[in-house]
């Protein structure tokens, strides 16, 4: 392809002759390369998947740092997915309590705050655990799960409009 200088007056003709080497904005075409599409890159208005962004559930993450101990997991993004995978163990669950507040979900992974008031996740029990065991994301980005004594595993997936990661 061409590279214009300065001072070069059939630029006209140059450009026609070179018109098919160029990206258009309308019509089919194949694009080869690599190319890097530092700010996101759209699709029909939405983003397109955007990288592979994990990062570990800690400690810190804990909604209940008094009940809720040894949890372990990832938070995984991909485009505006998550998944979330974890486990915890609560050894105080006194009778009558229905949930326990147990992971606050970290900037970058939070739920679309224009989904229902609750999004329901998937969990395993044990043999300490009621038949009604459950979890769920609430509206303000807290993981509830209904649970018992010992270890609990808890996994599922949202759609959120939160800023990338960083």
């Amino acid at each position: 392809m061409y590279k214009f200088k300065k001072g070069d007056s059939d630029y006209h003709d140059l450009l026609n002759a070179n018109f098919d080497e160029t990206m258009k904005n309308t019509g089919n075409e194949t694009i080869a390369g690599i190319k890097n599409f530092k700010d996101g890159l759209l699709f029909n208005g939405q983003q397109v998947q955007a990288g592979l962004f994990k990062r570990a559930v800690t400690d810190a993450d804990r909604a209940d740092p008094t009940n809720i101990a040894k949890v372990n997991g990832t938070f995984t993004r991909i485009g505006n997915l998550v998944h979330v995978a974890f486990n915890f163990t609560c050894d105080v669950w006194a009778s009558g309590i229905e949930t326990r507040w147990v992971l606050k979900v970290p900037d970058g992974y939070k739920r679309d705050s224009s989904d229902p008031e609750y999004i329901a996740l998937a969990t395993s029990r044990n043999e300490n655990q009621p038949a009604d065991t459950r979890a769920f994301i609430n509206k303000s980005n807290i993981i509830e799960v209904k649970s018992g004594k010992g270890s609990s595993y808890v996994s599922g997936t949202w759609i959120t409009n939160d800023p990338l990661p960083k």
